[in-house]
């Protein structure tokens, strides 16, 4: 949930996170959008078979109704995106082993096996295959309208 309980995200194995709005009187959490790993075809040209299936965590992030989602040798993250009255979850970051991070180096392969986030939440440790990866958090703000 969002830090102001309005906003939860849930994400199945196959990387599909699922949005909903959560009402302050009310049991009954309203579905917003569906997004699932494969938004990041477009941006990536790659095909995104390395990570179907294998995503076991998400991470809230504190601050900003955000999350990152943790799967087999990537990552991504989302936002929810308020415009015109409406809410919805917009990717906002993704990567992945084969692809080089803004130093140039690689992540390792990766299967996510447990999940912690640093006290001040710039941080997520991936414990995977007896590793602990560290993940920075960057840009966690909502994707512009």
């Amino acid at each position: 949930a969002s830090e102001d309980d309005a906003y939860l995200v849930a994400l199945d194995w196959e990387g599909t996170a699922d949005a909903y709005e959560l009402a302050a009187d009310s049991l009954d959490p309203q579905h917003l959008n569906t997004l699932h790993i494969n938004t990041f075809d477009a941006a990536d040209k790659r095909s995104w078979r390395d990570v179907s299936g294998g995503c076991g965590f998400l991470a809230a992030r504190s601050g900003a109704a955000a999350m990152d989602a943790f799967c087999r040798n990537s990552a991504f993250t989302a936002a929810i995106r308020i415009a015109d009255e409406s809410a919805s979850l917009h990717a906002t970051d993704y990567m992945a082993n084969w692809q080089a991070d803004r130093f140039n180096n690689y992540i390792p392969q990766f299967q996510s096996h447990a999940l912690a986030t640093s006290p001040d939440g710039r941080h997520a440790y991936v414990y995977s295959e007896g590793e602990i990866l560290i993940f920075e958090r960057i840009g966690a703000g909502a994707p512009a309208p």
